[in-house]
């Protein structure tokens, strides 16, 4: 049985490295992006619409901003805002709506019924 250790000892090793390998990462860092002065009452709506939690916007003399489930908006008394959102989400634009997530992945708009009377034109 003795003889028999090293090797279990090995083997526990390997499968313990292995399983370290597999273990998720922290998570990736935030991005900062720079934003437009934004109001508070601009702010708060954005914030309602994106099902997040504003802070501050009833106060005028504190910092204001909210927190959703894509991003976060931090803004001083002044106005002067700065958007938080992971590495991983590609944000294309600095607007309030894309820091906070909203219209992202919002799927295809309908336009109408088709009408089976609309056909296209031949081509001459």
């Amino acid at each position: 049985m003795n003889a028999q250790m090293p090797w279990l000892l090995g083997a526990l090793v390997a499968l313990t490295l292995a399983t370290a390998m597999l273990v998720p990462t922290a998570p990736a860092t935030a991005k900062e992006i720079s934003m437009p002065p934004l109001s508070r009452s601009t702010v708060e709506n954005a914030c309602n619409r994106a099902g997040g939690r504003d802070y501050g916007v009833r106060d005028e003399g504190q910092e204001y901003g909210c927190i959703s489930r894509n991003g976060s908006v931090n803004c001083t008394t002044d106005g002067q805002c700065v958007g938080y959102v992971s590495d991983l989400l590609p944000v294309t634009a600095n607007s309030i709506d894309a820091v906070l997530g909203l219209g992202v992945n919002a799927g295809p708009i309908k336009l109408g019924p088709k009408d089976s009377r609309v056909v296209p034109q031949p081509q001459p």
